[in-house]
């Protein structure tokens, strides 16, 4: 049967392709099972207006849902048809790619690209509905597909161990950070303390030499009325009392000397420990970054695993709502104002983790703040830390994102795992949308 499918920028595609229905009936719960994740089947299983248990724990009832899908995919009524314009609705870039190619050997090339770089959802769906692929090809993608749903579960246990792992060493990195910062602003508060008294006894020596030659003054002027064996006699006191003076000037000023070159050491010390600062902090990006990786993967793997496998599976208490630890944002583009320009490499790597792209501006200390309604109206999503940018120059972006109706989000640290959770969050309120 031909179909006449309409893209969303307005042109059509003329392609002979076939009905989910008549797709082979065992195949059809691999299509069901690895195009459609849990809010899929979740939302279709509202507009199909059925009801699973509601005795039944979250994972059964979507497991039921996901039967009832299959059996729906077998039937050429409305329900079919339903479940069939979602699926092209959902995949229309795959089915346009796949529908310019008749060729069995192409299909084959462009279904090989896809599998390399994890496009497997909807080339699946575009292969098993093309009208040029035979049984026998069908049978071979539905046997890449079923293995791949193995693979999955075994690699499974070993990439929750990784996340666990990653998780537990940026705990103890940021304890560690913490610990010594708390430390450095201990001595540098002594240190300044220290500093206070000294200067404060050397103003008062200081106040005591002038006193001294004051005195030494009217010695003189006093000399000449007085017999000169009294006039030797005081002198001589007064010059024992400047010397004794003097020594107390010299150990003080030793003394200044001394705590000046341990404040210098201090300052050394400062500026190790902001460099290893900045080294935790592009570890953690790096952490943070992989730990998002395989949290997609991970999420992949227990959406895309087979029928057979169900029952022994681990299912994602948390799939389809803003609590699932692989947020897709599904390619919106965010703009990250602020922030530490030797941590935006790791930014973006997060991002791009997250199906997003993310541009960044210094907030005004460079770039121009003027060039922020040109960027800003642009994104999707605006975010700015508050720790690495001006009051003001937070409540500006707050208010341009404001009027231009953009997100705006205000996270407390310029790290990345700061960053990781606002992307959290965001997939979240996008979930709920």
């Amino acid at each position: 049967m031909a179909v006449k499918l309409i893209s969303k920028k307005g042109f059509n595609v003329q392609t002979n392709r076939k009905k989910i229905w008549d797709i082979d009936q065992g195949f059809r719960c691999s299509v069901v099972g690895t195009c459609l994740d849990g809010k899929d089947v979740k939302r279709l299983a509202r507009k199909l207006k059925y009801q699973p248990d509601p005795e039944l724990d979250p994972e059964m009832q979507l497991y039921q849902a996901h039967v009832m899908l299959v059996t729906v995919a077998g039937e050429q009524g409305p329900q079919g048809r339903v479940l069939h314009k979602y699926l092209d609705r959902k995949y229309m870039s795959c089915i346009r790619r796949y529908g310019a190619v008749r060729d069995e050997r192409e299909i084959t090339e462009l279904w090989k690209a896809d599998l390399k770089s994890g496009k497997i959802n909807g080339s699946y769906w575009a292969v098993m509905t093309h009208g040029s692929v035979s049984q026998d090809l069908a049978e071979k993608f539905y046997g890449v597909v079923h293995m791949l749903s193995h693979y999955a579960v075994s690699e499974l246990g070993s990439h929750i161990k990784k996340i666990e792992s990653l998780d537990e060493k940026i705990r103890k990195l940021v304890q560690k950070i913490n610990s010594e910062r708390e430390s450095h602003e201990a001595s540098m508060s002594a240190a300044e303390k220290e500093i206070s008294i000294l200067r404060e006894q050397a103003g008062r020596v200081s106040a005591l030499a002038a006193e001294n030659e004051k005195l030494r003054a009217v010695v003189e002027r006093l000399g000449a009325r007085r017999a000169r064996q009294d006039w030797i006699r005081e002198k001589k006191a007064l010059e024992e009392t400047l010397v004794s003076e003097q020594v107390v000037i010299e150990r003080l000023r030793r003394r200044i000397s001394r705590v000046e070159t341990k404040n210098g050491k201090k300052d050394q010390i400062i500026r190790e420990l902001r460099l290893k600062i900045k080294e935790f902090e592009g570890k953690e990006g790096l952490w943070v970054t992989e730990r998002m990786r395989l949290q997609h993967q991970l999420s992949f793997m227990r959406t895309g695993v087979s029928e057979e496998n169900s029952e022994t599976r681990p299912e994602c208490k948390n799939c389809g709502t803003s609590r699932c630890p692989g947020p897709d944002l599904c390619g919106r583009r965010l703009l990250y104002v602020g922030g530490h320009h030797h941590l935006v490499p790791h930014y973006k790597a997060l991002a791009a983790s997250c199906n997003a792209d993310l541009t960044h501006h210094d907030g005004g200390t460079e770039a121009s703040i003027n060039r922020l309604y040109g960027v800003l109206s642009r994104a999707d999503v605006v975010i700015c830390p508050v720790d690495c940018i001006s009051h003001d120059a937070c409540k500006c972006v707050k208010k341009v994102a404001k009027r231009c109706g953009k997100q705006f989000f205000a996270i407390r640290g310029s790290g990345v795992s700061a960053l990781a959770r606002c992307l959290e969050d965001i997939g979240g309120k996008q979930a709920e949308q």
